[in-house]
């Protein structure tokens, strides 16, 4: 069961098939009690992938797999795991408002996807194993359940988001930006940083003494600078690029 991002990182490097890739899952699932429930992986082949695809993507290339750890900043995996863990969506949800763009905010895609597909599911490539389509057998009655399948969405989506932020970071793609210069203000920080320990806009906004519309535009500010659709991916990618305290 691994206990450091070292061990996740080294488990897809070692990836050959889909089984480790579905026990590396499920013992994540399991060591952080989410009810996203035990792991399908179906490997594809490429005209597979193009159909029907998860609308959330990791994409590791063999350049990524190559990357020497030695001397690299790491997050720590409990840091990751606490985010995925308390990211929820504080919404009414209308499943017609989250077809139409812009309603969703963030997480608009992968809920729209929701609707269509009734799955939790995200896309992983990794270039020593064929395409996979990552799911999860989630219980029926969850699924159905509006209110337990909200944080469910959010959060597998946040999961898939930092891996694919590791693999940028170790990467250092030239989308990304220099590993040694943060462009956020120390505003912006805190928020990101409160984000990533799980709180709230209204649990931010009590702390630093603002209001939650002031706590929002930090957050979009910090998400625009980094290139982000939102303050979650936002938070992954300043963690994984050595931004944030772990």
């Amino acid at each position: 069961m691994p206990e450091k991002m070292g061990e996740v990182i080294d488990a897809l490097r070692s990836a050959g098939s889909v089984a480790p890739l579905r026990a590396l899952l499920d013992s994540l699932v399991t060591r952080h009690a989410l009810a996203w429930g035990p792991a399908i992986v179906h490997a594809e082949q490429p005209e597979e992938a193009a159909a029907d695809a998860p609308p959330v993507q990791v994409n590791w290339s063999e350049a990524t797999l190559e990357v020497p750890l030695a001397g690299r900043f790491l997050a720590p995996l409990t840091a990751v795991m606490r985010h995925v863990a308390s990211v929820t969506l504080h919404t009414v949800w209308d499943a017609a408002d989250y077809r139409t763009p812009g309603q969703g905010g963030e997480f608009y895609r992968a809920m729209s996807d929701f609707v269509t597909s009734r799955a939790l599911r995200f896309g992983l490539s990794l270039p020593r194993t064929a395409h996979c389509r990552v799911g999860f057998a989630t219980s029926s009655a969850v699924l159905a359940d509006r209110g337990q399948v909200l944080p469910l969405i959010a959060q597998v989506q946040v999961f898939a988001t930092h891996l694919d932020e590791l693999g940028r970071a170790l990467l250092h793609s030239p989308y990304q930006l220099s590993p040694l210069t943060s462009p956020l203000d120390a505003g912006e920080v805190e928020v990101l940083q409160g984000l990533l320990a799980g709180r709230s806009t209204a649990d931010l906004g009590l702390a630093l003494r603002m209001s939650q519309p002031a706590v929002r535009k930090r957050a979009t500010s910090a998400a625009e600078k980094l290139g982000c659709v939102g303050a979650h991916q936002a938070a992954a990618r300043a963690l994984h690029m050595g931004w944030l305290a772990a």
